[in-house]
């Protein structure tokens, strides 16, 4: 039996309080950077570092 989608509803109970923190740490990470990369590590199924790496452009002189 497929499984039924989530909704906004039940995909909000289901966030557990760790799962709310990387979330927002991601976000926070996506909000920073405007050119660059963000690298997210996980062991064992599970995020355990978010790095990210700005770069400088400079403009034509």
């Amino acid at each position: 039996m497929p499984e039924r989608p989530l909704t906004d509803s039940r995909c909000q109970a289901e966030i557990s309080t760790r799962e709310q923190r990387v979330l927002e740490e991601v976000l926070k990470a996506l909000r920073q950077v405007r050119y660059g990369s963000i690298t997210i590590i996980i062991q064992d199924g599970r995020i355990v570092q978010i790095d990210y790496t700005e770069k400088v452009r400079l403009g034509k002189e």
